[in-house]
């Protein structure tokens, strides 16, 4: 069986107000990161599926774990948080075929093949207005939009000022 091509697709991040200027992720809201932000929302919504149906995805969080990760004298280097997502079409009929038994089941359009990806935010210590995200993509499939999507949704839930920005590194 051919193995499938799994990439690791590095973001910058950062986030604007309504003046375009960058947000310190570090004090994103009184006491809490951009981390901490992320990391409730996603336990608050973890194990719900959520569908887009502009582009018939189906989403979900799987599971979640936030760090902070000292430098070798014990100082707070940065904050992490990394965690897996499925996510899958649907809209669409089609057979699956054991490749092995040639054994035939139908899917319907209200099914989706739900595939698992990972992630991963970095936040370095101090007054910083970025970050890295690293996101895992196989093949053509990625989750991208969806996981964007849903970051997007937990700062409009902060304050609808406050937009995601996320452009490729190298």
């Amino acid at each position: 069986m051919a193995k499938k091509k799994i990439s690791l697709v590095i973001y910058g991040l950062s986030i604007i107000n309504r003046e375009n200027e960058r947000i310190i992720l570090n004090q994103l809201v009184p006491g809490k990161t951009l981390i901490d932000c992320v990391e409730e929302y996603i336990n608050s919504n973890k194990a719900v599926y959520s569908r887009d149906l502009s582009k018939d995805i189906l989403f979900q969080f799987e599971k979640t774990e936030s760090q902070v990760v000292l430098n070798n004298v014990g100082q707070k280097a940065y904050q992490i948080i990394f965690g897996r997502v499925k996510t899958g079409e649907f809209g669409i009929e089609s057979e699956l075929v054991d490749v092995r038994t040639g054994a035939v089941t139908n899917r319907s359009a209200d099914q989706a093949d739900m595939m698992p990806f990972g992630f991963c935010i970095a936040i370095p210590v101090g007054n910083v207005d970025s970050a890295v995200i690293i996101l895992q993509a196989m093949g053509n499939y990625g989750m991208k939009m969806s996981f964007q999507k849903h970051v997007q949704k937990c700062l409009v839930d902060i304050s609808p000022e406050l937009q995601l920005i996320m452009r490729p590194i190298a």
